[in-house]
């Protein structure tokens, strides 16, 4: 910092080599250090005064350039440790932050937007790769992403790994162009603590996350179990009844309907767990040509009707006014209109409602099934459209389901391009499930290809 000196330099020799100041000089002198101590009171650090006399006011003169030099060290030092608190400060709610985040994706991201603004950078970028594989399986950037906003090449950077316990590279978090000037020490250990809260954070995660697919897979295996069961057993029963001497006409009808009915219950599980199998190692195929979803959605809702019907559950189908064509897997978005109908006709009482609604708006097909049944808890919504989740385990529930079917909904929405949501207002008051699909805008190449599913 520059020092400005106030006023000129005056001094008088006398005869004898000593130097006095007129009563004038002493006034001004007076004045000016008045105006130093004011600069001074104001923060300014960057004023000296240039009396340099003999005697009293010489002392004074350079008293108050020692103090202003002093205070002037002293001010930039608390300036630094201001910065530093501030620092400390956001580290701390950063951690807290980090370690409430729900998944690697999120803590990421909190991790880059926490370097970013303490260090006080205009960008920031969170990298995890999975355990084994080199690929970045996680990515978060805080700050510009657009061409406009492109971090050149010759910018400033400073990064620090992520580590696993055993020392394994686990990713990288990177920030850039510090408008503040140059990155120095303290940067490079605000951003190695962020670096260690992630990396610990993303392991707790990745544990917890293990330990939950371990509990929903077997949470899964015995609600498979017990869905297999009781149509084998009804299965084995009757074909042992048709065995016996004692089976007349009606009875052999009986059993050829139950046996036929079970097989298809057992081959629609069996589907469901192909179907999962081939999302998960990406084999799904999509048969894509030029779709009708009113077509679509009337044939599966005709073929649910008797199933509503049986129960006592009203079934509306509105379809409205306007083109609903979408290039896809006929075959598959039925599969969809008929996971979602059934799911609600599930978890519905008799005497209560389904609608289901096709509407065409905004170069969208949303196709919406709502029902008055059960409805979703808040805690389960988030979950609703995860493979093997169910809001209560099998041996409590007094309804069927491996906890497929919405799952495999959001992944053929998904590769159709489109997005499923749920919405609930809590138990007891019903469901709304929204599928929203491109329309086709015009005509395309036809045929199969394989989607890889995510």
């Amino acid at each position: 910092m520059q020092s400005t000196t106030m006023g000129p330099t005056r001094s008088r020799t006398n005869g004898e080599g000593g130097v006095h100041g007129t009563t004038a000089d002493a006034e001004a002198d007076k004045r000016l250090l008045l105006a130093a101590l004011s600069a001074l009171k104001k923060g300014d650090f960057s004023v000296r005064l240039p009396i340099r006399l003999d005697g009293i006011d010489g002392k004074i003169a350079d008293a108050f350039n020692d103090v202003v030099e002093t205070s002037q060290k002293s001010a930039l030092e608390l300036e630094r440790i201001s910065r530093v608190v501030g620092k400390l400060h956001g580290l701390a709610s950063a951690s807290a932050a980090i370690h409430s985040a729900g998944s690697v994706d999120k803590i990421l991201e909190v991790t880059a937007t926490s370097a970013r603004d303490i260090i006080g950078c205009s960008r920031a970028t969170a990298v995890a790769m999975p355990a084994g594989n080199a690929a970045p399986g996680h990515r978060a950037v805080s700050g510009p992403t657009s061409s406009d906003h492109a971090e050149p090449e010759e910018a400033a950077t400073l990064e620090a790994p992520l580590r696993w316990p055993d020392g394994q590279e686990l990713g990288v978090l990177r920030v850039a162009d510090k408008s503040s000037g140059p990155f120095d020490a303290d940067d490079e250990a605000v951003l190695l603590q962020l670096a260690q809260l992630a990396s610990i954070a993303i392991q707790n995660r990745t544990l917890s996350d293990a330990r939950e697919a371990n509990r929903l897979k077997d949470e899964f295996l015995g609600t498979l179990s017990h869905e297999l069961r009781n149509p084998l057993n009804a299965l084995a029963g009757w074909v042992s009844m048709l065995r016996g001497p004692a089976s007349d006409g009606k009875g052999r009808e009986r059993a050829i309907t139950t046996i036929e009915r079970n097989t298809k219950l057992l081959a629609r599980l069996v589907d469901d767990l192909l179907d999962v199998s081939r999302i998960a190692t990406n084999r799904l195929v999509l048969n894509t040509k030029p779709t009708l979803l009113e077509v679509v959605t009337r044939d599966v809702i005709e073929c649910i009707r008797p199933t509503a019907a049986a129960k006592g559950v009203a079934l509306e189908l509105v379809i409205e006014p306007g083109p609903c064509e979408v290039l896809g897997d006929a075959q598959r978005l039925g599969q969809v209109t008929w996971n979602l109908v059934m799911n609600a006709l599930k978890f519905t009482s008799p005497g209560g409602h389904v609608w289901v609604k096709l509407q065409s708006t905004g170069g969208e097909a949303t196709l919406s099934v709502r029902d008055d049944g059960e409805g979703i808890s808040p805690e389960f919504l988030p979950f609703v459209f995860d493979r093997f989740r169910q809001a209560r385990p099998a041996t409590q529930r007094d309804v069927g389901g491996l906890g497929l079917g919405l799952a495999i909904v959001r992944s053929v929405v998904e590769l159709h391009g489109g997005t499923v949501r749920a919405h609930s207002d809590g138990p007891g008051h019903g469901s709304t499930f929204e599928v929203r699909l491109p329309l086709r805008q015009s005509a395309a190449a036809t045929g199969s290809y394989q989607v890889l599913a995510s």
